[in-house]
């Protein structure tokens, strides 16, 4: 019976530091940032996204679509943090066909400071954003 309680302790105090590590994240997050907007191996900024306090994302920016040809997009969705990656839903797109609604993107949060975040999309580059304000 000990054994149980020891095991339950631990994985108890496991999730209570994950949920610490969201809850910091979403307060570093919040503000405006530059961001890769255009998908796919490209990592160089190219926009801007701003996580508001109540769980709402803003992105825009120039997204390459081949050759020298770029389209303006911007997008609005919901985010939220969970287990160190940042969730977002699409709510609005200005260009469907490249950001369709009820998207969704996860982002794992590599580090964040106060001035830099670095993130990673699935098994991509990881890409890193500015603060701006």
């Amino acid at each position: 019976m000990r054994r149980f309680w020891v095991i339950t302790v631990a994985l108890l105090g496991t999730a209570a530091v994950a949920v610490a590590d969201d809850a910091a994240i979403t307060k570093q997050l919040l503000g405006r940032w530059t961001t890769c907007v255009t998908g796919g191996s490209s990592t160089e900024p190219d926009g801007t996204i701003r996580y508001d306090k109540g769980g709402v994302f803003t992105a825009e920016g120039q997204v390459k679509l081949g050759g020298s040809e770029t389209a303006d997009v911007r997008l609005e969705g919901t985010w939220r943090v969970e287990d160190g990656t940042i969730v977002h839903k699409v709510t609005k797109s200005s260009h469907p066909g490249l950001a369709p609604v009820g998207g969704e993107l996860r982002e794992k949060v590599v580090s964040i400071d106060e001035k830099t975040l670095t993130v990673k999309r699935g098994v991509g580059k990881e890409r890193e954003r500015k603060r701006m304000e």
